[in-house]
C-alpha cells in the first residue's frame, strides 16, 4: 500500500515469503542433522562409556587383589572366571544379586569391599548381567571387555578395546 508521500507502508511479510524462509529453514536442518548423525553420536558416546567401565572393572580387580581381606572372594571370581571361560568361551560378570546361572558373581567381593556399592550395567545387556566379561590368558592376564560393542556406520571408529592386568605380577608386588 502507498502512502500520501509515495512510500510503500507495508507492515507484514506476504504469505509467499514466509514459505520460502520457512523451506530454507527445513533444508538447512536436513542439512545438518544429516551432517551431524545422531545415530552415530549416540553409538561413539555409549562405547565411551563401555571403554570407561571397562577401565574401572580392571582398577577394580586390580584395587581388590591388593585388600588382604578380599582374597578368598577375587580367587573364587577367577575360579568362576576361569571355568565359565573353558566352557563357554568367555565368563560374564553377573548383575548384582543376580540369579542368572553361568556368570561371575561379585557380590562377594562388594560385600567385602564396602567403599563399592554396585557395577555398572550396561544399557543392552540382558536381564541379570552386566553385558561385560572377564577373560583370563595363559599367562594370567585378566581382560575386560564389552559384550555390546556397536558399531557405527559399518566402522567401530577404532573404539574397540582390551584393557589387560597381569594378575599375578600384581599378587607379586603387593606380597
Amino acid at each position: 500500500m502507498i502512502n500520501a508521500n509515495g512510500l510503500n507502508n507495508r507492515s507484514a511479510f506476504t504469505l509467499a515469503e514466509l514459505m520460502i524462509v520457512i523451506g530454507a529453514i527445513g533444508i538447512l536442518a536436513g542439512i545438518v542433522v544429516t551432517a551431524v548423525n545422531p545415530r552415530d553420536q549416540l553409538v561413539v558416546a555409549n562405547n565411551s562409556k563401555r571403554t570407561a567401565t571397562e577401565r574401572d572393572l580392571t582398577q577394580f580387580i586390580q584395587y581388590a587383589m591388593t585388600v588382604p581381606a578380599a582374597e578368598a572372594e577375587v580367587e573364587e571370581i577367577l575360579s568362576t572366571a576361569r571355568s565359565l571361560q573353558d566352557a563357554f568361551g568367555k565368563a560374564n560378570i553377573c548383575a548384582l544379586q543376580s540369579t542368572v546361572g553361568d556368570c561371575v558373581p561379585f557380590d562377594g567381593l562388594l560385600a567385602v569391599l564396602e567403599e563399592f556399592q554396585t557395577l555398572p550395567v550396561d544399557v543392552l545387556a540382558p536381564a541379570g548381567l552386566t553385558g561385560f566379561s572377564l577373560f583370563i590368558n595363559e599367562g594370567g592376564q585378566t581382560t575386560v571387555r564389552a559384550n555390546h560393542r556397536q558399531e557405527r556406520g559399518g566402522d567401530d571408529g577404532g573404539m574397540e578395546s582390551d584393557l589387560a592386568v597381569s594378575l599375578p605380577a600384581l599378587k607379586a608386588s603387593n606380597v
